[in-house]
């Protein structure tokens, strides 16, 4: 059985200035236990059961998304709703908290495109610290009495949206709700949250340079491309099938130049709670002595596909199996609990996405995948990010900034 949970406003309410106190939130409310069990005392407990509880930070929502077994599921919505209804945020927590965070910058570290994971995102909103990772100096700042003070309210009396997928009934899930969320004390009712807009950065210079350790061997490529305007579902999925012949063509276009198969990818990312944060990212990891090479390959193909240079039966190459993917959604508990349920409520355009996209998505043409490409990608109008080792300087005089935009 999954469960997918929603709370509260998440990062819209999380307090000014306090950078990465979003992150501290998501291992602090597990890691801080409740007030009659430590988490170790949990992890003991829990033992016995098949049960597994994640809680994270969305943009318009606090986040818990849990498994168990048809035999667990009226303890899986005791456990959630304890850390609701009394969460500890225990200060010995902090400890392992701030070794998960190490952990997470020595992975950015050892990572050729590190710096553009870390940064790409908040340059594109103008440098709004709620998108991106916090440098260590603003992250380590931040403390329990902060997302407690953040946090506790929220958890205790914000709305509660929850979904329910998987084997079981339900007779079986609305009793074992009865018994745990719905026997809480009343909370308030959902707000009218609707998406807003963000004032969005403009790229400022040719491309956003970042070193990376001396011993990696790889540079990093990026493409941003906005689509702040991409309102409805039924955009959404030509952007993501657009996405998939980007990829295509890359992974096409720099074995045949390069001679090598590169990692190369394209994603559609669409944030909902915010009108316009949406974009395309091209994405690609290539040898130094290549990337100049590789960077012309990038940026001559979207120009290509922005002119509409990809024929009908490269188009029907792509669409294939991307058809057969969004079949195979249809057959798990991810899909129709995460992607459909998990904001219904608030968004109930979600339902109606579920029951027409079976029609609609197979009837996407070429000429709309055309349209979209010539649309957003503006070579111009996007951000170029490279990321390179700095025993590799030289190799990238052709990608047009002086210095470095930052280093690690």
């Amino acid at each position: 059985v999954h469960l997918y949970l929603r709370v509260g406003r998440g990062r819209q309410s999380q307090p000014p200035g306090k950078i990465g106190l979003d992150l501290l939130a998501n291992h602090l409310v597990p890691q801080g236990g409740v007030g009659r069990h430590t988490y170790q005392e949990i992890q003991d407990i829990c033992a016995d059961h098949a049960v597994s509880v994640n809680f994270f930070t969305e943009d318009d929502a606090f986040a818990v998304n849990a498994r168990c077994a048809r035999r667990d599921l009226l303890f899986c919505l005791q456990m959630i709703a304890a850390h609701l209804e009394d969460p500890a945020f225990r200060p010995e927590a902090l400890r392992q908290i701030h070794a998960h965070f190490g952990s997470m910058y020595s992975s950015l570290s050892a990572s050729a495109g590190g710096p553009i994971s870390a940064n790409a995102e908040r340059v594109f909103a103008n440098d709004d610290p709620r998108f991106g990772v916090p440098a260590p100096e603003e992250l380590y700042a931040r403390t329990v009495e902060e997302a407690a003070a953040w946090l506790r309210p929220e958890l205790k009396h914000g709305a509660i949206e929850l979904g329910i997928v998987g084997d079981t009934t339900w007779e079986e899930a609305a009793g074992a709700v009865a018994q745990t969320l719905a026997a809480l004390p009343a909370r308030k009712p959902f707000a009218d949250v609707r998406p807003r807009a963000l004032a969005l950065a403009k790229p400022k210079r040719p491309a956003y340079l970042f070193t990376t350790p001396p011993q990696l061997r790889q540079v990093a490529l990026a493409w941003l491309c906005p689509a702040p305007d991409v309102a409805d579902i039924y955009r959404e999925r030509r952007c993501a099938l657009l996405a998939e012949l980007v990829t295509d063509r890359l992974r096409v276009r720099l074995r045949e130049e390069l001679g090598a198969t590169y990692h190369c990818t394209a994603d559609f990312v669409r944030h909902d709670s915010f009108a316009n944060m949406s974009y395309f990212l091209v994405y690609a990891e290539v040898s130094a002595s290549q990337a100049e090479q590789a960077a012309d390959v990038l940026r001559r193909e979207l120009m290509a596909l922005r002119k509409g240079r990809f024929s009908e039966e490269e188009f029907e190459r792509v669409k294939k199996p991307f058809l057969r993917s969004r079949e195979d959604d249809l057959r798990t508990n991810s899909y129709w609990g995460h992607t459909v349920l998990r904001d219904a409520q608030q968004n109930p355009l979600r339902l109606v996405a579920a029951r027409d996209r079976a029609i609609d998505t197979p009837r996407i043409t070429r000429r709309e995948i055309a349209q979209l490409a010539r649309r957003y990608f503006d070579v111009k109008q996007s951000f170029h990010f490279v990321a390179f080792p700095a025993s590799a300087g030289p190799t990238v005089t052709a990608f047009g900034a002086l210095a470095p935009h930052a280093s690690d």
